[in-house]
This record gives structure tokens, C-alpha cells and sequence, in this order.
């Protein structure tokens, strides 16, 4: 139904700009015709940007690489009331807006990387740093 809606203002827009462009009577119906394919195309077009520029600011894939074994295939797990990904290797992180932080055994974590846009996960500044008491459970 939605695409019958758009595709018909496509068609009546596609009308309009083969009159107001004065091209003639064979270019209306082509104008009709190619205004039903314009108006789902440009929609759908609108549609992919904004799915890239969201993937460029939040990250794309949502979870970089492991430190340990390299894979990037994980297990999404509840812990603590946040989204936790566990590797095959058994370790866990968890997001926190673009950064990555590495869950430590005893519950505290450390930052492992971090989201930049146009360059992807990369180190986060001070990845040995001393361990955060528990900053994924605020």
C-alpha cells in the first residue's frame, strides 16, 4: 500500500515536471512512468545514506576484533543489567557509547578501543591503564 502511495506522487510529480518543463505530450506519460520508479528509488536512496552516516558515528561492525584470539564472532550476554559480547577464548566487553571496555575477571574493567569516525576501532589512548572498579554497572 505504501509503495502504491508513493509510487502514484512519483507519477504526478513526474507529470507536473514534463508539463512545467513545457516538453511536450509524448514526455508526459514518460515522465509518469519514470516518476513511479523515482520516487520508491529516491526514498530507498535516503534510506541506505542514513544507515551508513548512523554506522560511520556509532561503529560498524558493533564489536571489534578480540585481543586474545582475533575473532570476530561473539556471544551477546546480559551481565549486570548490559550487553556483554563473550569471544570463543572466554573474554568479555561491553560498550559504553564508541568505547569498548575489556571486562576483568573480578568485575572491573579497561579501556581496549575505541570508535573513530572514517577510521574505525583503533586503541584507545591509555589501554593500560589501571583497572576501573566496575564502570559498565553505573
Amino acid at each position: 500500500m505504501d509503495f502504491l502511495v508513493i509510487a502514484t506522487l512519483g507519477s504526478v510529480g513526474g507529470i507536473m515536471a514534463a508539463t512545467a518543463l513545457d516538453l511536450g505530450p509524448l514526455f508526459v506519460p514518460l515522465g509518469a512512468a519514470l516518476g513511479v520508479f523515482a520516487g520508491p528509488l529516491l526514498i530507498l536512496a535516503v534510506v541506505t545514506a542514513c544507515g551508513y552516516i548512523g554506522a560511520w558515528f556509532t561503529g560498524h561492525p558493533h564489536w571489534p576484533a578480540c585481543a586474545c584470539c582475533g575473532s570476530t564472532r561473539s556471544t551477546l550476554e546480559w551481565r549486570h543489567g548490559h550487553l556483554c559480547a563473550r569471544f570463543a577464548c572466554g573474554r568479555r566487553y561491553v560498550r559504553r557509547g564508541r568505547q569498548c571496555l575489556q571486562v576483568l575477571p573480578g568485575g572491573a574493567s579497561q579501556p581496549y578501543r575505541r570508535w573513530r569516525i572514517l577510521r574505525g576501532w583503533v586503541d584507545d589512548p591509555a589501554p593500560h591503564a589501571p583497572p576501573v572498579a566496575a564502570p559498565y554497572r553505573e
